[in-house]
């Protein structure tokens, strides 16, 4: 299969797929962190001195936990055939150590480079080469011992694969290099796997059956990018074509050299969505614990000899109910007895005034029914709005009496403003609302009585936003629109909205009256979430990359607690980025999960860059520009793939464009690292 990659990061090749980044896979273990600190570039461009041909070199790059020894493929070198290089540091220098490396076994242009991983210590490398042996692939490994690197056994090849797998796509090592992780998302025509394979006695043995995640919309690409956590016993896959390029990450655990998938597939949500007002309005954002606590939901009847309440769904966690999970409640009054309204906290209902509702958890919740005596006086009410014509009311809350409502009953009622009107408040006697400002209120009745609508004329048609949280507290909501009439916006006005969660919650969707939303979910579409993956030592922090055309920020953050994974945050943002960027085309993460390299190769028309970011208080922030190596010739695609030490205080930078597609290495050092070594190296200020 030849290999042909475009200035834009595409593949040309025989099957199906594109190349969508490059997985960066680190194994790492804990150190002592100078993590937080600024990154700069510690000497100039690393290109190995014997390549053939324009070799890409640094479209794969990986770096050992200590940040002294790093791997550089290039997938081009020598007609397609590729090789990787690797670099040491010493008192602050980087030299090549050795030839390149090249493994044996390979059948045609193999694209050996193309995805590249170290153990923690650096003397384990691994090769993938989706090419090889018509798209079949393969993975290589190679240890050093005194400075000299060997292959190690015969090339690696996963059983079971259906069609061209392109094997080596993405490759991950454990800490201690006994454990490899091989991805093939060409496998069964573009739906993908993962193959795993273990060392004894340095002897490799494929570990089970190919890994492939359920829950897959269409040919999703598992194994485009793959991770392990340190010990091996986590395992991260990316499909960025799940579900229309929307993209996915599975995550399996492995017990006793069985894996299984640990939960459902991993979508990360956005933030954003416009809403088009049509009348006054109100906008709330849904946000969910950090992780999902497992709350109680008690039930209770008022009266409570009088009624009894069967609670259908059952638990979705040990003792209690995860929160957003719909609860199905039904009222039986007994005789002589009807619903007067359902109240409670925790949570919302679909219907207050129906026997059978669904309560939405939230968090620890208590919910009533309230019930009254048939024989109390059976009210009516009449609903009307003023001025005539200028809106509709209505009322979900079915009659439970006789034309009508025992006292004490509470009614839900919504207005809704025509066009050119925005409501102005309730009227009425006979009974109270629980609120006269807001569109959608309940009435208790307490006699026969007319609730109106007042509603008021805007030459514009103007309407007004009111926005909240739910829990309040989990959270905040902005718009990016300023008003434009007297009580607001004018009537279909797009209004950018934004939610923002408080450290702890999620985002988990919106909801809301009087418009429309072009998104009410979060969900994010189009952005090809796991391009690339990276994961702690401990295995309980992930980043996923995804990149999507126009340029907005893919970078999402999941942490694991109690076996359940759930998004941190909202995608982190990258300041400073230029034309063309392709936001997180490459990922990696710190040993202790506190520190994210995210880059860039389409940044500034092809130049590219890389932004590091640091986590505090389950916070994160950027920490300084972004980086941009000196020394690049011509359009060098920067970021093409980026590695991280365990510490987060060196990271190696590709840009396989660099000189005409020669391609080089950049490494970053925080200013303790420069500082130790000797010598005066090139030191390059990150771009503001």
């Amino acid at each position: 299969m030849a290999l042909g990659r475009c200035r834009n990061g595409s593949l040309d090749t025989m099957t199906t797929l594109t190349r969508i980044g490059v997985t960066v896979a680190v194994a790492s273990v804990v150190w002592a962190a100078s993590a937080g600190a600024e990154l700069s570039q510690q000497g100039s461009k690393l290109t190995g001195n014997d390549a053939t041909g324009a070799a890409w070199q640094a479209s794969a790059v990986a770096v050992s936990a200590d940040g002294n020894t790093a791997i550089v493929g290039g997938y081009l070198d020598n007609g397609d055939a590729g090789a990787a290089w690797v670099f040491t540091r010493s008192a602050g220098a980087w030299t090549q150590q050795g030839s390149k490396l090249v493994g044996s076994g390979a059948v045609g242009d193999a694209g050996q480079g193309w995805s590249v991983a170290l153990s923690a210590d650096g003397d384990t490398a691994i090769i993938g080469g989706p090419g090889d042996n018509s798209g079949t692939g393969a993975a290589w490994v190679f240890t050093r011992s005194g400075g000299q690197w060997t292959q190690t056994g015969a090339k690696l090849v996963g059983a079971g694969a259906v069609a061209k797998a392109n094997q080596g796509w993405a490759v991950a090592l454990s800490s201690d290099g006994n454990t490899a992780a091989v991805g093939g998302p060409g496998d069964n025509n573009g739906a993908g796997a993962v193959w795993v394979f273990t060392r004894s006695a340095a002897v490799w043995k494929q570990q089970g059956l190919k890994l492939v995640g359920t829950g897959a919309a269409g040919l999703s690409g598992q194994g485009t990018s793959v991770a392990l956590s340190g010990d091996a016993s986590t395992l991260v896959a990316g499909g960025p074509q799940d579900n229309e390029g929307s993209g996915a990450v599975w995550v399996f655990s492995q017990s006793a050299g069985t894996w299984t998938q640990q939960g459902n597939k991993l979508a990360g949500v956005t933030p954003t969505s416009i809403f088009s007002i049509q009348g006054s309005a109100e906008v709330t954002a849904n946000f969910t614990q950090q992780p999902p606590p497992c709350v109680a939901l008690a039930t209770a009847v008022a009266p409570a000899a009088d009624g009894t309440i069967v609670v259908n769904t059952p638990p979705t966690c040990t003792g209690g109910y995860l929160p957003g999970t719909q609860a199905s409640l039904s009222l039986t009054p007994t005789g002589g007895w009807t619903l007067a309204g359902w109240s409670g906290s925790g949570g919302s209902f679909s219907n207050a005034a129906a026997n059978d509702t669904t309560f939405t958890i939230a968090a620890t919740a208590a919910v009533t029914a309230n019930l009254l005596e048939q024989t109390s006086a059976c009210d009516t009410l009449a609903l009307d709005v003023s001025p005539a014509d200028a809106g509709s009311v209505t009322t979900d809350t079915p009659q439970n009496c006789t034309g009508g409502y025992v006292q004490g009953s509470r009614a839900t009622i919504t207005a809704s403003p025509a066009f050119g009107w925005t409501f102005a408040g309730w009227s009425g006697s006979g009974g109270s609302f629980s609120t006269t400002s807001s569109p959608v209120t309940t009435f208790t009745i307490a006699g026969s009585t007319t609730v109106t609508a007042n509603f008021t004329q805007s030459s514009l048609g103007c309407g007004s936003l009111a926005v909240s949280a739910n829990p309040s507290g989990a959270g905040s909501v902005t718009s990016g629109a300023a008003p434009n009439c007297n009580l607001g916006f004018t009537l279909g006005t797009p209004i950018p909205l934004t939610a923002n969660p408080a450290p702890g919650w999620t985002f988990a969707g919106w909801s809301g009256t009087g418009g429309v939303f072009d998104d009410p979910t979060g969900l994010a579409t189009g952005v090809r979430q796991g391009t690339s993956v990276s994961i702690s030592t401990d295995g309980n922090t992930a980043v996923v990359g995804g990149y999507a055309t126009g340029g907005t920020s893919t970078v999402w953050v999941f942490a694991r607690a109690g076996g359940t994974w759930v998004q941190q945050g909202n995608p982190l943002p990258a300041g400073g980025e230029a034309s063309l960027a392709q936001q997180a085309w490459s990922v990696a993460i710190s040993g202790d999960g506190n520190t994210i390299l995210a880059s860039e190769p389409g940044d500034n028309e092809g130049t590219g860059a890389a932004w590091v970011f640091t986590r505090s208080g389950g916070v994160w922030t950027q920490q300084g520009g972004k980086l941009v190596g000196a020394g690049a010739s011509g359009t060098a695609e920067q970021g093409s793939a980026a590695a991280l030490s365990a510490d987060g205080s060196t990271a190696v930078i590709g840009g396989p464009g660099d000189n005409a597609g020669a391609g080089a290495a950049w490494v970053f050092a925080s200013a303790s690292v420069i500082d130790n070594a000797t010598g005066d190296p090139n030191t390059v200020a990150m771009v503001p």
